[in-house]
């Protein structure tokens, strides 16, 4: 049974104009609701938060699974999340939604009741039309050929459409916000087929036909505030604007990929609000990877006219320039359990190269490498490498843990942190800034190589691991 651990409410995007709050009554049970408590607790949590940040308002859940809560909300679309589930929801001013859902079963069971209901259940409906219309992903659709493809895209189109168009009681503004979803899905669709194309079929060359249908005019359009809560409107931007960093950076090489993006969006947009938007939505995740740190921070604190997000970028900043550097010694954890209840410190393995993996089992993309971390495994298997992995999963979801670790019969040492993402050790890496998975190589005598190294996916990270045990260039 799965451990209640938290469900996020992350709001799609701020707020595109300052509006004053109305309330947002919530309520609902979740059945099969196993909070595991320690003394201290009587309840486990929901959580409102902006995407990505903490969260800014905490809901909570009774032991036997019920919730209640008033909530001040700007209007604007939501993901519900819990434990790795997710599904789309929207919230607005006067809403009194009752949620109820079973953590066994969550995509079938998954209703609202109330205010704001029906919105929220032509979603659901919305998701499961599509599953029904098929394969969606672009990869797959790009395998088509562009007869094909076009008739598979207006067919998605028009089955959405008239889907949308027998409910009638949502309301007005929703309804408009639905129709602009489905045509700007449309439009990606037609906009990725092209580089799509040449990835799947390995021709760079290729090119659609002259007949190969032209975005409307009347969506082409880059600064429609009033569309930043959808996702596809997301996309369909920040595609323009990749292309124009592209063109900046054809006119100057040497500047950084994303330094060139926020060069594009610097000349030309030319509303505040879509522009802190373009700014941010590229340093949330950018500043966590780029090796230009002080030039990154600069530029977007000099075109970002949005304070929360300043501060959310500087926030960033004070962390990834504080975090552990190559040649440091490492910071140190203590007493770390495994499955089988023993518990190891990080001083139990000088000597050896540690290849340290930090994730969690709600996690997809940590998933994603077991497969290639075991090849690691099995691969250095005499070498003087130890594979180390460190879940920040909580602890009422040890059982959990322990269980993902049987069923994917997982190597090396499992450890389990402390205080998931509190603990000392994560903390001091500042993992949290830049999320997980996150892998860390230290050297034999306890200093830090790289606080964030290749993954096991990443076939450069065997030329360094064969680099760090002398044998480079061998297979």
């Amino acid at each position: 049974m799965k451990n209640i651990l938290l469900i996020v409410l992350i709001l799609s995007v701020i707020s595109c104009d300052k509006k004053t709050k109305e309330y947002i009554l919530i309520s609902g049970s979740i059945k099969n609701a196993n909070v595991n408590l320690d003394l201290s607790q009587n309840s486990d949590k929901l959580a409102i938060s902006s995407r990505d940040k903490e969260p800014i308002h905490n809901i909570i859940i009774n032991k036997d699974g019920t919730f209640k809560d008033t909530l001040y909300l700007d209007k604007s679309h939501y993901s519900l999340y819990y434990e790795g589930e997710k599904a789309f929801i929207y919230l607005k001013p006067g809403d009194e939604l009752k949620i109820t859902f079973d953590i066994e079963n969550f995509d079938n069971t998954l209703t609202f009741l109330g205010r704001g209901s029906e919105e929220n259940n032509y979603l659901i409906q919305k998701v499961l039309l599509e599953y029904n219309l098929g394969d969606l992903n672009m990869k797959s659709l790009a395998k088509l050929g562009e007869t094909e493809f076009i008739e598979k895209v207006n067919h998605i189109r028009r089955e959405l459409m008239a889907f949308l168009d027998t409910q009638k009681t949502l309301s007005k503004e929703f309804k408009e916000l639905e129709i602009k979803r489905i045509e700007y899905e449309w439009v990606n669709r037609l906009n990725q087929y092209e580089p799509y194309k040449q990835y799947v079929d390995k021709n760079p060359d290729f090119k659609v036909s002259s007949i190969f249908p032209q975005v409307p005019k009347e969506l082409v359009n880059y600064e429609n505030e009033k569309l930043l809560n959808i996702k596809p409107y997301q996309v369909f931007i920040r595609n323009h604007y990749n292309y124009l960093g592209v063109v900046e950076k054809k006119k100057n090489t040497l500047l950084n990929t994303d330094l060139a993006y926020f060069k594009a969006v610097s000349l030309h947009a030319k509303k505040s609000v879509v522009k802190n938007y373009l700014l941010f939505k590229k340093a949330m995740y950018g500043i966590n990877g780029t090796n230009e740190i002080e030039d990154y921070y600069k530029t977007f604190m000099a075109a970002s006219t949005n304070k929360e997000h300043r501060d959310y970028i500087t926030n960033k900043y004070n962390q990834l320039t504080s975090k552990p550097k190559p040649g440091m010694y490492s910071p140190e954890f203590t007493n770390y359990e495994s499955p089988d209840g023993q518990v190891y410190s990080l001083s139990d393995f000088k000597g050896k190269i540690l290849y340290l993996d930090i994730w969690a089992t709600w996690c997809t993309p940590c998933k994603k490498e077991f497969p290639h971390l075991k090849k690691l495994e099995k691969k250095y298997k005499n070498e003087n490498i130890q594979f180390l992995s460190i879940s920040i999963d909580k602890l009422q979801a040890k059982e959990k843990w322990k269980e993902l670790i049987k069923e994917k019969n997982l190597g090396g040492i499992q450890l389990l942190a402390d205080k998931d993402w509190n603990s000392d050790f994560i903390k001091k890496y500042a993992i949290k800034g830049s999320g997980i998975p996150r892998f860390i190589l230290i050297d034999s005598n306890g200093k830090i190589i790289d606080s964030d190294t290749k993954r096991p996916s990443d076939p450069k990270l065997i030329e360094i691991l064969d680099d760090l045990i002398g044998k480079s260039g061998s297979s």
